[in-house]
């Protein structure tokens, strides 16, 4: 069966495109289903993170919307015309079997907060969501003899002058250099949008503070992000890829996009070969 799927975004500041996602809509395409979910723990974090009191008109907003009939002529209507601090995405094709099941599903990739409780299916969610994927990259980076050689796998800047230019998580999949600097950072775009947004602000703030600590050594091509395949061609992840795509045609960093983890290991292999890389904390020794 068809549906439509539409994310409610929060803009705190409506002059800033930064919005956060805390409703979740999915219909069928004859409209006779209708299911819809907001996130008050995620709009009270928010709301905090902001500094913000709670607004009585956003909550007036979000209980009229719980109680609009909604259809695919409504989802577009406001997806175009909304400039408010509450927005409505594009609206998605969803093509599904079971409303109920994928509903759920979505709402816990897109919009559930970190910390709320969804028991025993949140927990179910979870595990099928593969959220290690930096994890596996590391294991095979480290479990083959030449990676594990030329390469600091899961490295942390934390006792490194880089660290002043950091916030957050200080660590890097894999790193070394040769020349220029060689490095890269696996990103999962099934993560939660606000966990997805942390890291890819993480990883684009490492390459900077990359760049600033070794401009002469510094080459943006040879930082790369990896993507899964799968997720790249997920059109329900095009705003991300939208973003990975600029910063790979400006900042011109690296995009690899492989089908598996063990393409991504392949390919680096390859690399440090041909280019002699050597581990990080050799490397920087030579300078």
């Amino acid at each position: 069966m068809k549906g439509y799927l539409s994310i409610i975004k929060y803009y705190p500041d409506i002059n800033r495109d930064e919005g956060f996602g805390i409703g979740l809509i999915l219909i069928s395409e004859d409209a006779k289903i209708n299911l819809k979910k907001f996130s008050s723990d995620r709009l009270r974090r928010i709301y905090s993170a902001y500094g913000l009191k709670k607004s009585d008109l956003i909550e007036f907003s979000i209980e009229n919307i719980n109680k609009m009939l909604i259809d695919k002529k409504t989802l577009e209507y406001h997806s175009i015309y909304e400039n408010g601090n509450l927005r409505f995405t594009n609206p998605q094709i969803i093509e599904t079997d079971d409303f109920e099941k994928k509903f759920k599903e979505l709402y816990f990739k897109f919009v559930a907060d970190y910390y709320e409780e969804d028991s025993i299916l949140t927990q179910n969610l979870r595990k099928e969501i593969p959220q290690r994927l930096g994890y596996y990259l590391r294991k095979n980076l480290s479990s083959n003899p030449i990676t594990k050689a030329s390469l600091n796998i899961d490295y942390d800047f934390k006792e490194n002058g880089i660290s002043k230019f950091l916030i957050g998580s200080s660590k890097i999949d894999y790193i070394g250099g040769n020349g220029k600097i060689y490095a890269g950072e696996i990103i999962n775009l099934e993560l939660s949008e606000e966990a997805l947004q942390k890291s890819l602000f993480k990883t684009i703030t490492l390459f900077e503070a990359l760049e600033k600590s070794f401009p002469s050594y510094f080459s943006p091509e040879d930082c790369k992000i990896l993507v899964l395949e799968s997720q790249a061609r997920d059109q329900q992840k095009a705003e991300y890829m939208n973003k990975l795509n600029t910063w790979h045609e400006k900042a011109k960093y690296g995009l690899l996009i492989k089908p598996n983890i063990e393409e991504f290991q392949i390919t680096i292999e390859k690399e440090v070969k041909e280019r002699k890389i050597k581990p990080y904390t050799e490397w920087i020794k030579s300078l």
